[in-house]
């Protein structure tokens, strides 16, 4: 059985802006049932020594629980490019959707995304999800962003 991702909505912390610009990044219909994410995020500046941490909420009723299957802290953003599961799960498709350089350390610049859809693991449970991910750079977050996503 195969699962897909369907991106809903995608916020940005304005409060955090003058590392990145995600703003730019609009979701568009890509075919009848499916949204893809296509358009520009600004990097402002270097993205280098980069933490990460990234949180996986499932929603039931009217809130979001944290679930176990995604919960990074302060997991370095090289580690995460350079691990072939990763790789293979999330970041390869989304390095085939832009022109970022799958390293780690990205210039500033601004970079192109075009028709994105993100893929989501095998074992992920059908629902509606919440993605929090924040950048840290220097022990400072730098940029956070929740991503909406249902997986079905």
């Amino acid at each position: 059985m195969s699962f897909s991702a369907r991106v809903k909505n995608l916020e940005q912390d304005e409060s955090l802006m003058d590392f990145a610009d995600f703003r730019g990044l609009k979701l568009h219909k890509f075919n009848k049932t499916t949204l893809a994410l296509s358009g520009k995020w600004i990097l402002l500046q270097d993205f280098l020594n980069m933490k990460v941490n990234l949180k996986l909420l499932k929603k039931l009723g009217n809130g979001y629980i944290p679930m176990s299957m995604i919960n990074l802290r302060n997991q370095d953003c090289c580690d995460l490019v350079n691990s072939p599961k990763w790789q293979e799960i999330f970041l390869k498709d989304m390095f085939d959707h832009t022109d970022l350089p799958n390293s780690c350390h990205i210039l500033p610049g601004v970079y192109k995304f075009t028709n994105y859809i993100p893929s989501v693991p095998q074992n992920m449970p059908v629902g509606e999800y919440r993605a929090d991910v924040t950048f840290i750079q220097n022990t400072n977050p730098v940029a956070k962003y929740k991503w909406f996503i249902t997986v079905q």
